[in-house]
């Protein structure tokens, strides 16, 4: 029995900041930490070019200002912090790359997918002067993901898919393990957008080990919950169940609100379906 798709997708989700409440009164030790969670996410989705760990006192203060606000979900007034810091002399090309890529999925998130693009692109510009091959190639394969994922939300999949496939050769060829399961997990929801399960599957897995191998929990639960979507829209309710099981507890774990809602209503979906289709 196939069931028509859902708009479950907690990768979606888990690739949003969760809204943490930031103290800056102890300092600046006391807000990085109090954005651990954000950054785990957004490092598995954009090249930050060094922005964590700048030792320039001004990149530093409006990159963590921006950041800031970006758990908060002022998209707006997160942008204007990044232009700022694209302004700045100190700022390196790996910054600039990284600030621009930023700037994009924030367009992203406000669903400007022209805007997005365009600083995505002109990331990509600025990645091709970046002298270290393994910063380069980093960047450059983040850069492809970006926009392939923009391709996805307006339903072009054929290009979406592309611009995953151009990632993950890159993400392979330096061995960038974050890089890799993030072009996995992206071609494996492209598929299962199509309805191509058993390939969507197969990248889903592949996403499992390295996921497992690097202890990014994050991208874990998202595998786990995509692999509990196949098996829902299939009308598998109780390995649906199973999988979406997995991937809670480790939501859970990593104290993830907005993940753990999408997962909650997930679950409660698959009871339900399971529980109609038993009375039929």
């Amino acid at each position: 029995m196939i069931i028509k798709r859902r708009s479950l997708s907690l990768l979606i989700a888990l690739a949003m900041i969760i809204g943490v409440a930031i103290s800056t009164v102890n300092g600046e030790q006391k807000t990085r930490e109090a954005l651990e969670n954000p950054i785990d996410e957004l490092e598995g989705k954009i090249y930050l070019g060094g922005l964590l760990t700048t030792q320039d006192p001004d990149v530093k203060r409006l990159f963590w200002r921006g950041i800031e606000l970006y758990a908060e979900y002022k998209f707006e007034e997160t942008i204007t912090a990044f232009e700022d810091c694209l302004l700045l002399p100190n700022a390196t090309l790996e910054n600039k790359t990284g600030l621009n890529l930023l700037i994009g999925y924030c367009y992203y998130n406000l669903s400007d997918y022209k805007e997005a693009k365009r600083y995505y692109e002109e990331g990509l510009k600025i990645a091709e002067r970046i002298e270290d091959e393994s910063e380069r190639l980093k960047a450059k394969a983040s850069a492809y993901n970006n926009i392939g994922e923009i391709h996805y939300s307006q339903g072009n999949f054929q290009e979406a898919l592309e611009w995953h496939e151009k990632s993950r050769r890159v993400s392979e060829k330096i061995g960038d393990q974050r890089g890799l399961t993030t072009a996995y997990n992206n071609i494996g929801l492209i598929y299962y957008s199509q309805g191509n399960y058993q390939e969507a599957l197969e990248w889903y897995e592949r996403s499992i080990g390295i996921n497992k191998r690097i202890r990014n929990q994050v991208g874990l639960a998202a595998t786990y919950n995509n692999i509990g979507e196949i098996h829902y829209a299939q009308g598998n309710f109780q390995e649906a169940l199973e999988w979406l099981e997995k991937s809670r507890k480790i939501i859970e774990e990593i104290g993830h609100q907005v993940g753990l809602v999408m997962n909650y209503n997930s679950i409660g979906a698959a009871h339900y379906s399971k529980a109609t289709i038993k009375k039929r």
